[in-house]
């Protein structure tokens, strides 16, 4: 049964869910802002976009008026409060109603859909990562995802490897999957973080030459076995660009202690999260990008620093063979030796061209092809 569109005479409505999305930062908080910009440019008024996102989502509904989209926010019931007081995983019903032809669910985590509400859904899928957490979190988890998937109409994965991973433990039954890739943006605007003066010097008057790695600190994001590694590269900094407060800040307390103990700690660098334009700069300045994560249903960094040519050093697993390509480096092993002797090798040896040829692969991951994917099931499923 198809969703109510406000009037006949106006344009298919789609209702975008961004979920509990908070952080413009975040690897889910890039996704729903640049897919939100894309969006609006690739339809040309062909549907009416209204964008679900959370109060303090701040950045992204200052996005929304910049680029005159309709922003709301989710319908917080006092039933819903109540539950919440036996039930923290108890989602809150969304803003809704019938209003709208189609409901695009950006996420796993996102509000419920209202009952009355049975427009047909699209639902994207960008990891299975909760697979790993304890597991008396996996079956709800897994439950709560599996009602997504039975609700939806169609199914997009951000990579094939997250479309196989979900395969394993989801049944799609007639759902229609297709594997639609992230877009990844050239971060703009490089501006030198205020605090890279304070990095270690080479006997040149310019600061050692540094490797760079941007991530939220997480345990699968596996920075910890970096310090050995830098204990190969005498001539190089690391720097480890990301949120590390919270639950986070033990994987960062983490890693320092490794640096200490292999003595590397002066020339390991943990700054916490930066900005866009600083983030640009570190990109368009380091000598190459590494990334020794454990889970990536996509990978946006590996594809962030090919935008800037830069080489890229990761493990081949799960999505990264997937988006890194025959253009990404990969180490065999956790071999520290090993590991930095494969930086060495590959940056004695780049050529211009080499840089070239990433730049072009990386632009192969456009929002305007994620777009333009996502507008052709709306148009079916909002006839």
């Amino acid at each position: 049964m198809k969703g109510l569109n406000p009037s006949p005479s106006a344009p298919p409505v789609v209702l975008v869910d961004c979920g509990h999305i908070r952080n413009a930062h975040s690897g889910l908080g890039q996704v729903a802002c640049q897919y939100a910009r894309a969006l609006l440019s690739a339809a040309e008024g062909e549907f009416a976009f209204r964008f679900l996102a959370h109060p303090r989502f701040r950045e992204f509904r200052a996005l929304a008026g910049e680029i005159g989209a309709e922003c709301v926010a989710p319908r917080f019931s006092p039933a819903g409060a109540f539950m919440r007081l036996f039930n923290k995983e108890w989602k809150r019903y969304a803003y809704g109603g019938t209003a709208h032809s189609v409901r695009h669910i950006l996420h796993r985590n996102c509000y419920r859909i209202p009952p009355a509400d049975r427009a047909p859904v699209v639902l994207t899928v960008h990891d299975m990562h909760f697979l790993e957490e304890e597991k008396e979190q996996i079956a709800p988890a897994l439950a709560r995802l599996q009602e997504l998937v039975r609700r939806a109409a169609v199914v997009g994965f951000i990579s094939e490897y997250a479309r196989r991973v979900a395969g394993e433990h989801l049944d799609f039954g007639e759902a229609e999957q297709h594997v639609i890739h992230n877009g990844v943006e050239k971060p703009a605007r490089p501006q030198k973080p205020e605090w890279f003066g304070a990095l270690p010097r080479g006997r040149e008057n310019p600061p050692a030459p540094f490797l760079l790695s941007i991530a939220q600190i997480a345990p699968g994001k596996n920075f910890r076995i970096l310090p050995a590694m830098m204990k190969k590269l005498p001539g190089m900094n690391l720097i480890i660009a990301g949120k590390r407060g919270g639950k986070k800040q033990a994987c960062a307390r983490e890693v320092e202690k490794a640096a200490r103990r292999e003595g590397v700690a002066a020339r390991v660098v943990l700054p916490g999260a930066v900005g866009e334009s600083e983030k640009a700069w570190l990109l368009q300045n380091c000598a190459a990008f590494v990334f020794p994560s454990l889970r990536e249903g996509f990978g946006m960094p590996v594809v962030e620093a090919m935008h800037f040519g830069k080489p890229v050093f990761c493990f081949r697993n799960t999505a990264l063979p997937e988006v890194g390509g025959e253009h990404a480096f990969y180490w065999r092993g956790d071999s520290p030796q090993a590991m930095a002797e494969l930086i060495q090798t590959v940056l004695a040896s780049e050529k211009p061209e080499a840089a070239v040829a990433r730049k072009q692969w990386a632009a192969t991951f456009s929002w305007q092809n994620n777009a333009a994917a996502y507008l052709t099931i709306y148009r079916r499923l909002a006839q």
